[in-house]
């Protein structure tokens, strides 16, 4: 008996675990409709194309970090492009600073209403480390452009592949 309270201790705790960890950004998926980011940039670089591909090459021509089987390359002006390891194909970047903007003119100091006027009101909303993000999905290309925000400005862009769900949960498509 106190062999199975423990085991459906433990079931319980891992549930709550994935949950907590999971499915805030899958619903959030599931309940928006796509936004076109093909045409999207920040500075000269693009989702999948190489890190040289720029009208200006990454500052840091090795990697200045690996970050989870992803090399980092620092581009200047707090623009990180992350690839796969040994490949050049970015496929994450992230903006810290206003130097660098999205293709519709949003950078770090933006406000919640110039990204919701330069993108819809498309998009999903979540919290995360003290931030609240907006995320807009591009579903057909498995891309996210988050905005984290803090007092109602961007302080960090970050554009990515490879946290969207392509095919979220079956149950998801119900919410």
């Amino acid at each position: 008996m106190a062999g199975v309270v423990i085991l459906a201790v433990i079931s319980a705790i891992v549930a709550l675990y994935i949950y907590i960890t999971v499915a805030p950004e899958q619903i959030g998926y599931a309940r928006v409709d796509s936004t076109p980011l093909t045409e999207e940039h920040i500075g000269p670089y693009k989702i999948g194309n190489s890190i040289y591909d720029g009208k200006s090459p990454p500052t840091a021509a090795e990697p200045t970090a690996n970050n989870e089987g992803r090399d980092v390359y620092a581009a200047g002006d707090g623009l990180y492009l992350y690839t796969t390891t040994g490949d050049y194909d970015i496929m994450d970047m992230t903006v810290r600073d206003p130097g660098h903007t999205t293709s519709k003119g949003i950078t770090v100091g933006s406000t919640r209403e110039d990204i919701r006027t330069a993108y819809g009101r498309e998009y999903s909303k979540r919290s995360e480390q003290g931030a609240d993000i907006m995320v807009y999905y591009d579903k057909s290309h498995a891309q996210a452009l988050e905005f984290w925000l803090w007092e109602d400005k961007v302080a960090e862009v970050r554009w990515k592949t490879h946290y969207v769900f392509k095919s979220p949960p079956a149950i998801l498509r119900y919410l």
